[in-house]
């Protein structure tokens, strides 16, 4: 994953962050297949967005959550053949209150969830998603208590998509 071009965040939570992109990341290539979703880049970067704004939404105590600054980016994936690129937000949650991390963890299931997402991997540290209609994947990891305590990690990532595609009718899925 090239990410010079970007600010990376530092410390403990940028690597738990980044390591909770992976199994999301590969959901997502093995989604890549034959079947491209009716959406160029932008599109899909836009919907990345979205799908994490709305499950940002349902956090509980918003004044004492740091939301720190997210890390936007897209990797090259696909067969090499046609180049398309994997979009993906994540955002490190920090500050909930140590009682209700499980609960904003629940909470930010359920949301996912109403926006057409199905688990593939659950345990009570972390959650991996995905939605059939339009290839999305999603990631929910609780922090480690002893290293980041009150911390949850969100990464939401597209299918691949060709930066040139023309606008399908359906990029809401």
């Amino acid at each position: 994953m090239s990410r010079s071009s970007q600010p990376v965040p530092h410390g403990r939570s940028a690597r738990a962050a980044l390591l909770c992109l992976l199994p999301a990341g590969l959901l997502a290539l093995a989604a890549c297949g034959n079947s491209t979703p009716a959406m160029n880049l932008g599109q899909a970067e836009e919907k990345v967005k979205a799908y994490a704004s709305d499950a940002l939404a349902v956090l509980p105590d918003k004044d004492t959550v740091k939301i720190a600054e997210p890390l936007v980016d897209k990797d090259a994936c696909g067969d090499g053949a046609t180049q398309t690129y994997m979009p993906y937000i994540s955002y490190d949650l920090h500050g909930i209150p140590g009682p209700k991390v499980h609960g904003v963890f629940d909470a930010v299931q359920q949301r996912l969830k109403q926006d057409g997402f199905s688990v593939e991997r659950s345990d009570d540290q972390r959650l991996d998603l995905s939605n059939d209609a339009n290839k999305f994947t999603a990631s929910v990891v609780v922090g480690d208590p002893d290293t980041a305590p009150g911390t949850l990690y969100l990464t939401v990532v597209a299918p691949c998509v060709k930066p040139g595609a023309s606008p399908g009718a359906s990029a809401n899925g």
